[in-house]
């Protein structure tokens, strides 16, 4: 018997209508509410469809019985809508792990780069300092060599938390939204503003730079002294850095001070972890009494602390890398005092670390890091490579300012119009090769000096003078100032820049100008001493006869 049209429309009515209550009400039973509702529109376009795209049950079943030759019962129809239903909760069911990746992202999105920057910030910072170290902590003792490390992460990141404060205000506040620019040197004199303070600043990054430069020169000739004479390795590791620089472009430089850093990693966990693992005693390392203190004379211990407090701050030192940092991470603040919190935190552990392991009980032997390159392969491997990658970037910074010298003294020299093409040439070879007196005064400086002072030893001495004197003023007053002078042109404090940055401001200040002056202290001291001492004590005699 056939059915009447009207009965046969009406049953199709009802069951589209059951098609399009059952997924609102399978909505509201979802524990994630808002993953679904509303229920129809935001289903359909989470599905990757528009509403326009996707058409109703009720249309689609009129045109199927429309063009079909016979007509749908209302079990065929309700079996169809449990078919659909079924299929929106397999989709529903499938959506909750990619909306859980999505929640996921943003964390993907902060600690990617931040990590990245942390390890940056890592690499640029441990270097040639853990060759001297463990000698100079072995005076004082491993628990006061460590409190030294503590109070110089702190006073290094405030520095850097200035530098990097400095450089995104000065991005937030450009008109243009011009970058920062990541070389340190046109960073500070962009701030700065003083052309006489660039060029005492320039000065002296060349002389921190030539100092360093100079210790890892003596240390090569002391790594291959059991083979050749020191002076001959010094000047073939002096010649082989010029041949660098006269060949290679900055950035192919920088690839290859890349690759000494990845051995030096590779080595330093070779060496360090069994070095732990053999220690005897692990915490009575960290009570045990420093040569120093055995003495029983207090003004030798406070002499060791004096000593290598310069070295271990130079050898924390991360802020000439901040303004790329900064720049990396777009300029964002959290993200950036996170970096450089953990950046600066891994060599201090790594540092610590590796004082424990040669000062220990049965850990390193500390005598085999001043025997040849036949004492300890794996050791001299991570000499090597930890004295090759400190010489190129030290050479790079050398280089890089003799370079404005003489490329300025070369173009008033000569008087040379350039022409607008050949300047736009000019700009556009950023990795153009150094000057070849550039290169040469580089090299040579060090040298000289080795020959002077060294006498076939370390020069640790050079490390001392670099520490006291040009850290405490190019990563101390410097960020004081920057700091001060950004504040002047603002006219105004920002918020968030409140009492801890004040505060800040004033350790660090107080810290680099008494670690300044100290240390002139020192030096003149030693200088005027020996002068001094026999006309005094001749005096006396004539005085007392």
């Amino acid at each position: 018997m056939k059915r009447p049209a009207s009965s046969t429309a009406l049953g199709m009515a009802f069951a589209a209508s059951l098609a399009l209550q059952a997924p609102s009400c399978e909505a509201w039973s979802t524990p994630s509410a808002s993953l679904v509702t509303p229920a129809s529109s935001r289903r359909v376009s989470s599905l990757g469809t528009t509403p326009q795209q996707s058409p109703s049950f009720l249309s689609m079943y009129s045109r199927r019985g429309e063009s079909s030759s016979h007509h749908d019962t209302s079990m065929d129809v309700l079996s169809r809508n449990a078919v659909a239903v079924d299929a929106q909760d397999f989709r529903t069911a499938h959506r909750l792990p990619k909306s859980t990746q999505q929640q996921q992202q943003p964390l993907l999105d902060f600690w990617m780069p931040v990590l990245s920057s942390a390890l940056l910030v890592t690499g640029n910072t441990f270097g040639a300092g853990s060759l001297v170290l463990p000698q100079l902590a072995a005076e004082p003792g491993l628990g006061p060599s460590a409190a030294l490390f503590g109070l110089a992460y702190l006073v290094n990141l405030v520095s850097g938390l200035c530098f990097a404060n400095v450089a995104i205000q000065q991005f937030e506040t450009s008109e243009d939204g011009d970058d920062v620019p990541s070389s340190f040197k046109e960073f500070v004199q962009t701030n700065l503003n003083s052309p006489a303070l660039a060029v005492i600043i320039s000065i002296v990054s060349f002389l921190v730079n030539s100092l360093v430069f100079s210790f890892d020169m003596s240390r090569v000739g002391v790594v291959f002294s059991s083979l050749v004479d020191p002076t001959l390795s010094m000047s073939l590791w002096g010649a082989t850095l010029w041949g660098l620089m006269a060949t290679l472009s900055p950035s192919q430089m920088s690839q290859a001070a890349s690759v000494c850093v990845m051995v030096l990693f590779g080595t330093f966990g070779s060496l360090l972890l069994p070095g732990l693992a053999s220690l005897t005693n692990p915490l009575a390392d960290w009570f045990t009494p420093g040569t120093a203190a055995l003495t029983g004379d207090p003004s030798v211990f406070w002499h060791s602390l004096s000593e290598i407090t310069p070295v271990i701050v130079m050898s924390m030192v991360f802020q000439n890398i901040v303004p790329s940092v900064v720049k990396m991470l777009d300029y964002d603040r959290t993200k950036t005092t996170t970096a450089l919190c953990l950046g600066s935190l891994l060599p201090l552990a790594m540092y610590v670390s590796w004082c424990w392991a040669c000062l220990g009980q049965g850990g390193i032997d500390l005598t085999t890091i001043m025997s040849g390159i036949d004492s300890n392969p794996l050791l001299t491997v991570f000499s090597l490579a930890t004295l090759m990658g400190s010489s190129i970037g030290c050479s790079l910074s050398c280089a890089s300012e003799l370079d404005i010298f003489v490329k300025q003294a070369k173009k008033e020299a000569t008087e040379a119009v350039v022409s607008p093409k050949e300047e736009e040439t000019d700009n556009s070879a950023k990795d153009e090769r150094f000057q070849i007196p550039s290169a040469l005064a580089t090299v040579a400086l060090p040298f000289g000096v080795n020959m002077a002072f060294s006498n076939g030893g370390d020069l640790i001495g050079a490390l001392h003078v670099a520490g006291g004197l040009g850290t405490p003023l190019l990563y101390g007053t410097i960020p004081v100032l920057m700091t001060l002078k950004q504040q002047e042109r603002q006219q105004s404090k920002e918020e968030g820049n409140g009492m801890f940055a004040n505060a800040g401001l004033g350790v660090l200040g107080v810290a680099s100008t008494g670690m300044l002056c100290g240390n002139l202290l020192d030096v003149a001291t030693d200088m005027i001493a020996p002068a001094v001492l026999p006309t005094a004590m001749a005096a006396t005699s004539a005085v007392g006869m």
